[in-house]
């Protein structure tokens, strides 16, 4: 498939945005893209659950055992049997893209076909049958009143998987926002998982590059602002973060001291 724009950044998706559907949450174009053009670009990470129970990961293997979260948008993409977008995963490097398979105007709903969209149990229900289509359902949004809830473009993914600065950014500025979805296991079995209740019942998995932040003590550069009820994040920064720089947390998430996914960093920090 042609690739019309390149990218270093390995989370990378300035062009799409989230925002409501008639599904719940979808990504939409904030331009017009060319077929074959690149989308968003991104890194998937392994997480030890049953997708056939959970809508919101990718199936990450052929025989269908392994299962992955999604950076930047790729999670509210929704599915159509006359798709507008191709998404390529590559299994061996936990990475993916995203193209245009036909010519996209903005405001236009991003959607692709599901891998497992024919046997997950997980889209039963939801299977669109010809003439039914989700797409006969999808608006258009005008542009001008597009807002998006994910956006993460003043973060940079690397080649070590770590979150950096992707510009200068100031002490209190917003460095990203976006949303999370509530999980079907424990944050004990999985490090890309965010505690999302106060008495640590409930975890999610969640958008753009948060999962990529790093954390240290006597370190942190940011802050993460939960909105429990509403599935909503924030990420602030406590002081200037030159570009560049690695975003540090706190904790990768509420508490990071027993949870048993990290055990090696007590040799580290």
């Amino acid at each position: 498939m042609a690739v019309t724009q390149t990218t270093t950044n390995k989370v990378w998706c300035p062009d799409v945005a989230v925002a409501k559907s008639p599904f719940g949450d979808g990504a939409y174009a904030l331009r017009d893209f060319k077929k074959g053009e690149l989308i968003e670009t991104g890194l998937v990470r392994r997480v030890p659950l049953d997708g056939n129970a959970f809508e919101m990961v990718f199936t990450w293997s052929e025989d269908r055992t392994v299962w992955g979260t999604g950076s930047g948008a790729a999670m509210f993409y929704n599915t159509s049997l006359d798709s507008n977008t191709h998404m390529e995963r590559h299994f061996d490097t936990d990475n993916f893209e995203i193209y245009a398979i036909k010519d996209i105007k903005a405001g236009e709903a991003l959607t692709h076909q599901y891998k497992s969209l024919q046997w997950r149990k997980v889209f039963k229900n939801d299977l669109p049958q010809p003439g039914t289509d989700h797409t006969d359902s999808i608006v258009s949004m005008p542009i001008e009143i597009l807002k998006t809830k994910v956006e993460c473009n003043s973060v940079e993914v690397n080649d070590h998987a770590i979150a950096v600065a992707a510009r200068d950014i100031k002490a209190g500025e917003v460095v990203e926002y976006g949303l999370a979805r509530i999980a079907p296991i424990h944050g004990s079995t999985s490090p890309y998982l965010f505690c999302w209740s106060e008495d640590e019942s409930k975890w999610a998995i969640v958008s753009g590059c948060l999962m990529f932040y790093t954390f240290g003590e006597g370190q942190t550069n940011v802050v993460l602002e939960r909105n429990i009820d509403e599935m909503k994040f924030t990420v602030k920064a406590l002081r200037d973060i030159p570009k560049g720089g690695p975003m540090v947390l706190e904790h990768p998430s509420r508490p990071a001291n027993w949870r048993t996914v990290f055990e090696f960093l007590k040799s580290v920090f």
